[in-house]
């Protein structure tokens, strides 16, 4: 069973990579 304990990290990491992802595509695509 998912625990909130084992989804709130989870949930976390998850935005984080996105917001990660989505940062270094913005910033590649503002310097070509």
């Amino acid at each position: 069973m998912l625990d909130l304990s084992v989804l709130t990290p989870l949930v976390i990491v998850s935005v984080a990579v996105y917001l990660f992802f989505r940062w270094v595509v913005f910033d590649m695509n503002g310097r070509s």
